[in-house]
C-alpha cells in the first residue's frame, strides 16, 4: 500500500497499491459499510504513464473522484507529470496537462480545484523553491502556479470553505509569512528558535570559568495571535480569493526541523 483516503460522503475509501512485480500502481475501491473491495483500477503502466509514477492520493468528496500525483524522489528534481483522475464508479482513469513532478502533497479543496505542492532544485548546493499550483479537476487543466519561498515543504492543507491554504516547511526557526499571488507581496516575522537546546558543560576544572559560560535562557515565545475568521486585513489571515481563480493567497507556517 502506498497511500489511502476515506471519502466520508460516499461511505467508501480509495487505496493506492503498487505491484511487487512491474511496479504498476492501482487504485482499490473499498466499501466502508461492509469492508468489501472492488476491482483494482490500473492507474499507470498502461502505455500512457510509466509504472510506479504515482505516490500521492486525495479525494474530492464533492464528486467522489480520486486524484493521483507524483512525489519528489530527490533534491534535484525537474519535469512534470499529468495528475490522474480516477472515477471509482466507472473504473476509468484520465490524464491531461501536467504539474510539477517534484510533489510533496496534493489536496482537493472540495470545490473543483486540486492543489499541487512541489519543490525542486537544479543543484544540491541550492535550496529548492516551494511552489503551489492549482489544477482544475473538471477540465483537467493546469492553472498559474506561484513560488512561495526557498525551502523544502513537508505538508499541505486546504480549507475550501474559508479559502485558506496552509503549507508547512522545514526550517530551523519559526516564521510566519504572508503571500498574495499576483501582487507579489509578502510580510514575515521571525519567532525565536526554541527547538535548539543550549549547550551545558557537565564538568569543568575551573568553577569560575564555568560560571562565566553559563548559557542564557532563551527569550519567551511570542505568540503570533489567533487567525481572525472575518478580517481580511489581519496579518495572519490570507484568502484564496473565491471567484478569482487562480489568484489565491497562502499562509505559510515555518516549523523547526
Amino acid at each position: 500500500m502506498v497511500a489511502g483516503r476515506v471519502d466520508a460522503k460516499h461511505n467508501r475509501a480509495a487505496v493506492l497499491l503498487r505491484a511487487m512485480v512491474g511496479n504498476a500502481d492501482s487504485v482499490l475501491p473499498v466499501e466502508l459499510a461492509n469492508g468489501t473491495t472492488g476491482t483494482p483500477i490500473l492507474a499507470d503502466g498502461n502505455g500512457k504513464t510509466q509504472a510506479g509514477t504515482y505516490s500521492l492520493l486525495d479525494i474530492d468528496q464533492s464528486t467522489g473522484n480520486v486524484f493521483l500525483g507524483k512525489i519528489a524522489t530527490a533534491i534535484i528534481c525537474l519535469g512534470g507529470v499529468p495528475p490522474a483522475r480516477v472515477d471509482l464508479d466507472t473504473g476509468t482513469v484520465t490524464t491531461s496537462e501536467s504539474v510539477s513532478a517534484c510533489g510533496h502533497g496534493i489536496v482537493s479543496d472540495g470545490a473543483g480545484t486540486l492543489y499541487n505542492l512541489a519543490a525542486g532544485s537544479v543543484s544540491t548546493k541550492l535550496a529548492p523553491t516551494t511552489t503551489l499550483t492549482p489544477y482544475d479537476e473538471a477540465g483537467q487543466t493546469t492553472g498559474n502556479g506561484f513560488a512561495l519561498r526557498r525551502g523544502t515543504p513537508s505538508s499541505l492543507a486546504v480549507d475550501g470553505v474559508h479559502h485558506l491554504a496552509l503549507v508547512v516547511l522545514r526550517s530551523r526557526g519559526h516564521r510566519v509569512l504572508r503571500f498574495t499571488a499576483g501582487r507579489r507581496s509578502g510580510q514575515q516575522r521571525d519567532e525565536p528558535d526554541l527547538g535548539r537546546r543550549p549547550h551545558h558543560r557537565t564538568a569543568d576544572p575551573d568553577p569560575e570559568r564555568l560560571h562565566r559560560h553559563q548559557p542564557r535562557r532563551p527569550p519567551p515565545a511570542r505568540h503570533p495571535g489567533p487567525i481572525h475568521p472575518t478580517r481580511p486585513d489581519h496579518p495572519h489571515r490570507l484568502d484564496l480569493q473565491p471567484g478569482r481563480h487562480p489568484d489565491p493567497a497562502v499562509l505559510v507556517l515555518m516549523t523547526p526541523s
